[in-house]
């Protein structure tokens, strides 16, 4: 795969696709209750806040990246709080696309809704496994080409993290391809 046509491919998409207003729409959207979930008070103070630390780190040293988070909410039954019952996910995951030169990149996370008891590297994985695990397709517009390069490949050496392993999270087993 030529990186340039990819690097050009991207810059392609998200130009038509982000601008100022939107991006301030989608921060603002951010903030409703409904875009809110429950998570252990260990692993958001914990784990979840390193990660999201580390997001915001990346964010600086590749000027732009394109970040998805949420939920896993194919791994049910669920344990519920509160009188409307709602489910408290097992797991979270974040995706992280630098789609800006000089290298384009991408990573996953899938973590356990617990204490977080292993550095952020042992978590990585690939944007493949998020989407087999989540059953969500988060690059869709892009070219299959590109798409498939940039889900498929995980360099944690690109992304100052460091370890390599698979894990078990409760009932998910994360795979990873490095």
């Amino acid at each position: 795969m030529n990186y340039k046509k990819a690097y050009e491919e991207i810059k392609k998409v998200v130009d038509g696709y982000f601008s100022e207003d939107a991006e301030d729409d989608g921060m603002s959207a951010s903030f409703f209750m409904s875009n809110m979930s429950p998570q252990d008070p260990s692993f958001n103070r914990g784990i979840w806040k390193k990660l999201e630390e580390q997001v915001r780190s990346w964010a600086v040293e590749n000027r732009e990246i394109y970040v998805v988070t949420g939920p896993v909410l194919t791994d049910g039954p669920y344990q519920y709080i509160g009188v409307n019952k709602v489910a408290i996910p097992k797991h979270y995951y974040k995706v992280v696309l630098d789609y800006l030169e000089p290298e384009l990149k991408a990573i996953g996370f899938i973590l356990p809704n617990k204490k977080g008891t292993y550095p952020l590297s042992q978590y990585a994985v690939t944007v493949d496994e998020v989407e087999r695990i989540t059953d969500i397709d988060f690059f869709y517009i892009l070219s299959d080409d590109v798409e498939e390069m940039l889900e498929s490949e995980l360099d944690l050496s690109l992304w100052s993290l460091n370890g390599n392993c698979s894990i078990s999270c409760g009932n998910l087993t994360v795979v990873r391809k490095t």
